[in-house]
């Protein structure tokens, strides 16, 4: 594997933690998309499919930033 497909790997592995992160703290506060969407910048479609676990943050994003301090 080169640098640059570990690296990749290592992003995705790192968004999919932070997704997961976000989506348990929403669950365990009782918070649905249309309140998500706004706390971390992202649309309320976006934030229902983060919920179910088919979109993830992409690192270095507002999006990741707004992400990591929630």
């Amino acid at each position: 594997m080169t640098d640059t497909a570990v690296a990749a790997a290592r992003a995705a592995e790192r968004s999919e933690i932070l997704t997961r992160a976000v989506a348990e703290t929403a669950q365990h506060l009782a918070i649905g998309p249309t309140e998500l969407a706004p706390i971390i910048g992202i649309s309320q479609p976006s934030a229902s499919r983060l919920l179910r676990g088919e979109f993830f943050v992409k690192e270095g994003t507002p999006e990741w930033q707004l992400s990591a301090l929630f």
